[in-house]
């Protein structure tokens, strides 16, 4: 009794502050990425309606499109715009907390989990549904989906336990299935030497065969660890590296103890302890390796580099809140190592680490980007190889794509008396503003005042004559001023 009373305050407090975190698809990239600290802007960002019902999943980026899923369909969106594509047909269920985001195959088919744990398939061309798993495993889905040589993995949690399970991604067959201790929460599967890795909420880490037809042929090895593991493992060679958070607390507090392992993956599927960090407080991040490093984030903000043989720390810095959504590692930036991440509080932007090479020196940090809509966040991060841009989402509903730079004003003016009033809005990040003014629309524009106000009233002017305007937002970075957009043109003619 005490087990379904948890349950149900714990999926009432997801749906209002969204805790779940996320595995993300891009993990590491060599792609130029906004290395200016606060200097960012809105590329493009979307709503499927208002309301938890309408959340969209966090954006994935799949060959060359991103995919969400909201309510119960899932979306197809062009990348640089953000504009739909191709929509699915309506399915019977939702897609619950929108916690999940869609996972490819890399042939051409993308696949979602609902609010009762059943998988769809459906092809990219068209976005149609080829088919709904044969078993709707019934409690929450609370883990990301994987997709390894033909099948898909994903777990549940519920009343009592969960579900661990493998489906035929040819026919949406269950091929097998497995409960543990406690259930599976936020956990999921990683390949490594013809093994399926995970953990669960038993504190402890299994090991599959990649290749079992049934349950008599899994195949199951186990290693017992300290804390239940709430993560994707991240696979090097043979190894894996978990992190661990307080398995009596699954609301997600800052309190509680965790550990990140190292762990060896034998070819008969035995796991054996090669490395452990003890102090690395509660965590359901997903560890990422970057070169010859990992990187970890945990409930109290805390984002820890580590060395990837030792387990030793290089380097920690503290982020506004809880980061849970897995981070980007940018080494795309010549002799930087470049550090995204979000943060479980308003308002929910992306938090900003700059590193040496070796990561040895921290040379900036802080929440680079603002969004618009202020919300809890929890949302992985990913980011496209060719442009450096950025998608995430927050708990506001709103899809976002984030590129480096300013952003541009919007600029109107009234007129008075030998005077026209000037009013624009706010730029995220910026220092000031310069206005600049012409007496043709397509003429010579001439700054005319810079200032770090919002409005400014140009007097003096000779009656009846027009006058046309443009604002620039800059930033002053390193000494120097960095520019946004042009805003758009204004004028009016002087009563």
């Amino acid at each position: 009794m005490k087990r379904k009373w948890l349950v149900g305050l714990l999926a009432a407090i997801v749906a209002i502050s969204m805790l779940i975190p996320i595995e993300a698809f891009a993990g590491t990239t060599t792609a130029k990425t906004p290395d200016t600290l606060g200097l960012t802007t809105t590329k493009w960002q979307k709503s499927f309606g208002t309301g938890w019902n309408n959340a969209p999943t966090p954006p994935a980026l799949i060959d060359g499109n991103i995919y969400v899923g909201a309510y119960n369909k899932v979306y197809k969106l062009n990348k640089n715009t953000g504009a739909v594509i191709k929509a699915s047909e309506s399915f019977s269920s939702t897609v619950g907390y929108a916690m999940m985001p869609v996972i490819g195959d890399g042939n051409g088919y993308v696949y979602l989990t609902t609010a009762k744990s059943q998988i769809i398939k459906l092809r990219e061309s068209d976005m149609k549904i080829i088919w709904k798993s044969k078993e709707s495993f019934g409690t929450q889905n609370v883990c990301p989906l994987k997709y390894y040589n033909g099948r898909i993995y994903g777990g549940t949690w519920g009343d009592e336990d969960g579900y661990f399970y493998c489906i035929d991604a040819s026919t949406g067959k269950t091929i097998w299935k497995m409960t543990g201790k406690d259930g599976f929460y936020w956990a999921g599967a990683g390949l490594v030497n013809g093994r399926i890795v995970f953990g669960g909420e038993g504190e402890t880490l299994y090991s599959v065969s990649a290749t079992a037809n049934n349950k008599s042929t899994m195949d199951t090895q186990s290693i017992e660890v300290s804390g239940a593991v709430r993560c994707v493992p991240a696979v090097d060679g043979n190894s894996v590296y978990i992190t661990t958070g307080d398995p009596t607390n699954v609301m997600g507090s800052s309190s509680g103890s965790g550990t990140l392992y190292k762990i060896v993956v034998g070819s008969d599927g035995k796991l054996t302890k090669s490395q452990e960090y003890t102090n690395l407080g509660a965590s359901k991040n997903n560890p990422v390796i970057s070169g010859s490093y990992v990187f970890a984030g945990n409930d109290n903000g805390k984002i820890t580099v580590f060395n990837k043989e030792t387990l030793a720390k290089v380097n920690q810095v503290t982020a506004p809140a809880a980061v849970k959504g897995e981070m980007v590692i940018s080494t795309g930036n010549e002799g930087k190592v470049c550090v995204y991440a979000t943060y479980n509080t308003r308002p929910g932007g992306i938090y900003y680490v700059e590193l040496s090479s070796d990561c040895s020196t921290v040379s900036n940090k802080g929440t680079t980007f603002v969004p618009s809509h202020s919300q809890y966040c929890i949302s992985p991060i990913t980011v496209d190889d060719s442009t450096g841009i950025l998608y995430y989402k927050n708990d506001s509903g709103y899809i976002m794509a984030v590129k480096g730079g300013l952003g541009k004003t919007k600029l109107a003016t009234t007129a008075g008396s030998k005077r026209i009033a000037l009013k624009w809005n706010k730029v995220n990040g910026a220092t000031g503003y310069c206005v600049y003014r012409a007496t043709t629309k397509n003429g010579t524009y001439n700054k005319i005042k810079t200032t770090s106000s919002l409005k400014w009233t140009n007097t003096g002017l000779k009656k009846s004559k027009t006058y046309y305007y443009r604002v620039k937002a800059y930033k002053t970075v390193n000494n120097s001023n960095v520019f946004g957009s042009w805003s758009n043109i204004s004028y009016k003619r002087v009563k």
